[in-house]
């Protein structure tokens, strides 16, 4: 049974906890009554960098705002910061981004913690049918864009050169053109930006699909050197067998002797 299915199980029960999901890149979802109240991912930028990020508040007073624990959501809404409608919309963006990815491909097992809370979980409640639609639906927005997952993780560098004479790119796509460097993955340069995973991934892979970028070659492993080649794939050479075409040194005790040369020389002479 996958994490997908175990997540249903638990949201079935009307559970409340957090369930962790080992695998790459892993996270862990926040479940109350049975929805998905919030959800993290060591790759997915959460609520504190996406509202730091944007201009929307300033480091400083999301790190005061964090430090209030179970009562940060209340501490960002209560004092002006931001309405309940852009946190609702903040959380639900974080939350179902990482949802996408820790249930994505590379999920693992599923252990939970009964009861365990975030501070962020109690705003806004997504049902798992509809946590379920809407990855089903960036699954097949993402097959659409560009069918190759392998750019997700890929660095990415600007294609030398443009098929196109006119291009139009929305602003999140020409950060990641302006951004991409041949070291940073869509994940990370959605982390560096501040912007929602999700739509990095995709718009990165819709300017792959484009011509705009690309995924540097890998560079070919080195070649053996060729005398461990030859070492190893070729037999050493023995000592040739004796036949009638070998080739033999002539010894000394083999030359003609020299009364035999001094009878020739008088043979000759009487002619």
């Amino acid at each position: 049974m996958g994490a997908l299915q175990d997540v249903a199980q638990l949201c079935g029960t009307g559970a409340t906890g957090a369930a962790h999901v080992s695998g790459r890149p892993g996270g862990t979802l926040h479940l109350v009554a049975g929805n998905l109240g919030y959800a993290t991912c060591p790759a997915v930028p959460g609520v504190g960098r996406l509202l730091t990020a944007s201009g929307r508040i300033d480091a400083t007073t999301w790190d005061a705002v964090s430090a209030q624990g179970p009562a940060a959501a209340s501490e960002l809404t209560g004092n002006g910061h931001l309405t309940l409608g852009e946190l609702q919309l903040c959380v639900r963006s974080a939350a179902i981004d990482a949802a996408h990815f820790v249930l994505g491909p590379g999920a693992g097992a599923l252990t939970f913690s009964a009861g365990a809370r975030h501070p962020f979980d109690n705003v806004l409640g997504t049902p798992f049918p509809t946590l379920e639609r809407e990855l089903a639906r960036r699954t097949s927005l993402l097959a659409e864009a560009w069918p190759d997952s392998a750019v997700d993780s890929a660095p990415l560098v600007p294609a030398p050169r443009v098929r196109h004479r006119r291009i139009t790119l929305t602003d999140v796509q020409w950060e990641l053109v302006a951004n991409a460097d041949g070291r940073r993955s869509p994940l990370d340069l959605a982390s560096r930006l501040g912007r929602s995973a999700f739509a990095v991934t995709l718009d990165a892979r819709r300017l792959v699909a484009a011509g705009l970028l690309s995924a540097p070659p890998r560079p070919l492993p080195p070649a053996p050197p060729v005398a461990a080649l030859l070492a190893g794939d070729l037999p050493r050479r023995g000592p040739m067998p004796d036949s009638p075409w070998a080739r033999r040194d002539v010894r000394p005790s083999d030359a003609p002797g020299t009364d035999v040369l001094l009878r020739v020389r008088d043979a000759l002479g009487k002619l």
